[in-house]
């Protein structure tokens, strides 16, 4: 199998952070005999850095200023994108929303909570928050609530954060119910990166709420299907092995911890790491660490 060390030029550059080749060469030494596997797998990683990270908040961002700026275009032909009307239109807006990190805080080290300063750069202090100020909100009319997070694979720890009921007024309310309650309320998840099945799920479960991403994946990235394009140039036979490789590698891994057993329900063995980590969804053989299994990234998640 021939290779084209990617993972060296992206190391080189700098672009994978706290990794330098002695790091990456100590962990394919985990593979063996079979260091080509480990090679392919490096080669083929998802890395969004932290520029990339500012970028894509900006990308979402710029998703609503293009909404409310076609929005009042309509009303006002002669609108432009440098009329005075349309930045006091956005400043308005602005003072109608809160972006909230999708999950509860107390789990302040997970990766809703390491992308909240990349709103917060953007928008100010005053317009991201967290889940306990939903109700004052509410009393202030807010018309818009963002839940943000940086991936959504499987879709079920969202589902699981939106039907968290929270305390309005007395009340018990599911957060996927806050449009019901209040009609003049739009809420909103916002991630980078989203799976198919995770976008189907939520769409299907939440139709009255809005869903902004920027990168799109799905099962061609799982390196347990051997439909997986990156294995597009490898024979049948070899796609079988790396399969059976990294099943029993992670059966492996499990036996030694087993706090990676409970991940496997999120499992979608996609090389994918953010600057702050790895997704729980990403491929287990990235960011476990036995006494037998070398690390190479850390799990975005510190408290599983």
């Amino acid at each position: 199998m021939s290779r084209d060390n990617l993972y060296e030029k992206f190391i080189e550059c700098n672009w994978w952070i706290d990794v330098d080749k002695r790091r990456a060469n100590s962990w394919i030494q985990n593979f063996g005999q079979d260091k080509d596997i480990g090679k392919l797998i490096l080669d083929n990683i998802f890395f969004y850095n932290n520029e990339q990270l500012n970028s894509y908040t900006k990308n979402i961002i710029n998703q609503i200023k293009g909404e409310i700026f076609q929005k009042h275009q309509l009303k006002n032909c002669k609108l432009f994108k440098d009329d005075p009307y349309y930045f006091d239109q956005w400043n308005i807006y602005k003072q109608n929303l809160k972006v909230i990190p999708a999950t509860i805080p107390s789990d302040a080290s997970g990766s809703a909570y390491q992308v909240m300063p990349r709103y917060r750069s953007i928008l100010g202090s005053d317009v991201v928050s967290d889940i306990y100020s939903i109700e004052e909100a509410i009393d202030n009319q807010i018309k818009e609530l963002i839940f943000v997070d940086d991936f959504s694979g499987s879709g079920n720890q969202l589902k699981k954060f939106i039907e968290k009921e929270i305390n309005v007024h007395g009340k018990l309310i599911k957060i996927c119910d806050l449009p019901n309650e209040f009609t003049d309320l739009t809420v909103t998840i916002a991630v980078y990166v989203i799976h198919i099945k995770a976008l189907k799920l939520l769409n299907d479960k939440f139709p009255k709420i809005k869903i902004r991403y920027i990168d799109l994946i799905d099962e061609k990235f799982d390196l347990l299907n051997d439909k997986c394009i990156f294995y597009n140039k490898l024979t049948e036979e070899k796609r079988a092995h790396i399969i059976e490789f990294i099943i029993n590698t992670r059966e492996n891994i499990i036996s030694k911890d087993e706090k990676y057993k409970k991940l496997m329900q999120y499992q979608l063995n996609i090389p994918i790491v953010f600057s702050h980590g790895c997704p729980n969804n990403a491929l287990m053989l990235l960011y476990a660490k036995t006494n037998n299994w070398r690390q190479i990234f850390k799990l975005g998640d510190d408290e599983i």
